[in-house]
């Protein structure tokens, strides 16, 4: 694997309280000021990278800091596939998991871009499988969940995406949060909401109008109760399949 180059790539101190390996991506401790963290997907204030003592061009820091940080230049930087495979050119950044990166989604802010691929399938880049790990601290994620180290040029940004989704509803951006880190767009989490609220509004309109007309129909004619109730249970059963094709598109939509 290749190693970070020091060039153009400074650093900044400090403190932990805890160890930090190389690596490992950290936000601003909230409780304690000057002190960092291991970053996760809803960080506020990303840092950036831990690395060893002596490895980047400039250093800052002081008599108290015990932590150096690459906050501009490369790095090599710990991620994992939870968002999937990562390319070359792929903004990264923080994921679910603590300290550890991924592809970028709709985390709040971006890390910066992966220098080289991540593939998990390639035995030669794969540290560790975390699968048991992740499934104990129960984050949503089909197959297995490797991290590795990559080469990435840290550039600390606001996420662009966050834009785009403005002016969605509350309802919608938590369903979009939870499914951030499996690999879930927006479109399709809007899309698959769409659909949901499309079916519900067409199976109650059916349904209502069919229980008004009924009602209105067994008041005139009560002989006919028992045609209208078979029409009743039919309008009914086809409410029901409208409703469970809707499911079946929306989970396609947010598992595929």
């Amino acid at each position: 694997m290749a190693s970070a180059s020091a060039a153009s790539t400074i650093s900044s101190g400090f403190t932990s309280n805890q160890p930090l390996s190389s690596g490992t991506v950290v936000s601003l401790s909230q409780s304690d000021s000057g002190a960092v963290v291991p970053a996760t997907s809803n960080t506020e204030v990303l840092i950036g990278v831990v690395v060893g003592p002596n490895t980047t061009l400039v250093e800052l820091n002081n008599d108290t800091t015990n932590t150096q940080v690459v906050t501009e230049g490369e790095a090599e930087v710990w991620v994992s596939n939870l968002n999937g495979p990562i390319k070359a050119g792929d903004t990264i950044a923080p994921s679910l998991i603590e300290g550890i990166a991924t592809k970028t989604s709709t985390q709040p802010q971006i890390l910066g871009v992966a220098q080289e691929e991540f593939d998990p399938a390639n035995p030669e880049q794969i540290e560790k499988d975390i699968t048991a790990d992740v499934r104990n601290a129960s984050i949503e994620h089909e197959g297995e969940i490797k991290i590795g180290k990559i080469r990435v040029t840290v550039a600390i940004t606001d996420n662009p995406e966050i834009q785009n989704l403005s002016g969605i509803p509350g309802l919608i951006q938590n369903v979009n949060e939870r499914l951030t880190d499996t690999g879930v767009s927006p479109v399709r989490v809007i899309l698959a909401f769409i659909v949901f609220i499309a079916a519900t509004t067409i199976s109650g309109v059916l349904i209502y109008g069919t229980v008004k007309n009924s009602i209105i129909s067994i008041g005139r004619n009560p002989l006919s109760k028992r045609s209208i109730y078979v029409g009743l249970a039919q309008v009914s059963l086809i409410g029901t399949v409208i409703m469970g094709i809707a499911f079946l598109a929306s989970y396609l939509l947010l598992t595929r």
